[in-house]
């Protein structure tokens, strides 16, 4: 597996693309050149692309062994926008299970099928939620 990280948006964005024949191993060994690079901050944003490489069996408990990973060597960043890329449907399924399982690791995670609705959704803004976001909403009072 090869593994290549470019940087987009002035540094806001690393596009990660993968190559090859995927293993777990070869994933978590991934994961953790990514989070123990100096160039890693909270709010990056990741573009994961999977379009020229092939998986040895993977399969859900794989994906809580890496959800976990995530989760014991990086904060959990709320801010981030993480999109997976990949045409094949394969993939497509192993990217809708992490999604399921390890939706509490980031703010937004998508999945798309070519790189540049990917990019087109990673450059939109992000919509802040703040207390008190409709304020002209007022409480029911109690009828009891």
């Amino acid at each position: 597996m090869k593994v290549q990280f470019k940087f987009l948006n002035q540094g806001d964005c690393v596009h990660i693309e993968i190559s090859g024949q995927v293993t777990k191993e070869k994933l978590i060994q991934a994961q953790q050149l990514f989070v123990n690079a100096e160039w890693y901050h909270p709010g990056l944003d990741e573009i994961c692309e999977f379009t020229n490489c092939s998986f040895e069996k993977i399969d859900p408990l794989d994906i809580l062994e890496l959800i976990s990973l995530q989760q014991s060597t990086r904060e959990i960043d709320r801010q981030a926008k993480i999109a997976f890329v990949s045409d094949q449907p394969t993939v497509f399924q192993l990217v809708s299970e992490y999604i399921l399982m390890g939706r509490e690791l980031s703010g937004e995670i998508k999945q798309f099928s070519n790189f540049l609705d990917a990019k087109t959704w990673i450059d939109k803004p992000r919509i802040k939620m703040v207390n008190n976001a409709y304020p002209n909403c007022r409480r029911r009072k109690s009828t009891s």
